[in-house]
């Protein structure tokens, strides 16, 4: 697999493109409360989106939840998806706890996705409730996540700091198998949100290896 700087997760293999939290009409819910908010975003994830997908070509597009920001935005983010389906031959959005009725109701959401036997995706906000479903978690040895927004501050110790988006990765000692609880291997995507980079970083369990890749334009990079 390969992690793109620009936010968003590449198999070249079994040809599928994942990004998560892309938050669409934050500015728009921003505004409706009162806040100077530049009416920018949503043409920023338009435009990295479509360029990621004519430079990869993906067979399936996989939406990792929080695609919209709040009900406000539905009709921008339910022609946002209109706009992306016939780009790519399966278009797949994940629930997550941004998603509201007003586009759940008109657009096909799921929980959770499997993908080529060994992935598990899903948003994060509720990890108990996929993991403890079999039929979610039956051999897979690895779950993609969002809704962390995991980022990186780095600093040069005179003042000047610069906070990027970033890849987490957390290995288990062992992988889990249908006889085990050992927790599953879990890798939390980066926001794809212009607007929501910068989240605490969840607590990696007892005996966990993490490792951190930053995204800064065409560079990615390991932090730590």
């Amino acid at each position: 697999m390969w992690l793109d700087s620009r936010g968003a997760l590449w198999h070249p293999g079994s040809r599928w493109l994942a990004v998560a939290d892309l938050h669409y009409g934050y500015e728009l819910t921003m505004r409706r409360a009162g806040g100077l908010f530049p009416q920018w975003g949503m043409g920023d994830i338009r435009t990295r989106l479509q360029a990621l997908i004519r430079h990869y070509q993906p067979e399936k597009l996989i939406l990792a939840g929080d695609i919209m920001d709040s009900s406000g935005s539905a009709e921008e983010t339910l022609t946002l998806l209109a706009a992306l389906q016939p780009q790519v031959p399966h278009l797949i959005c994940l629930e997550g706890n941004h998603e509201r009725p007003a586009l759940l109701k008109r657009w096909t959401f799921h929980r959770w996705h499997r993908e080529d036997g060994d992935y598990l995706f899903h948003h994060g906000h509720n990890p108990q409730e996929v993991l403890d479903c079999p039929k979610a978690t039956a051999d897979a040895a690895l779950q993609i996540t969002g809704h962390w927004h995991p980022a990186v501050t780095l600093n040069d110790g005179a003042g000047t700091s610069m906070k990027l988006p970033a890849l987490i990765q957390q290995k288990s000692p062992k992988r889990r198998s249908q006889s085990s609880n050992t927790p599953l291997d879990h890798w939390i995507l980066p926001a794809f949100s212009p607007w929501a980079r910068g989240g605490r970083l969840p607590a990696p369990g007892e005996k966990v290896r993490q490792e951190i890749w930053a995204c800064h334009q065409r560079r990615v990079f390991a932090v730590g």
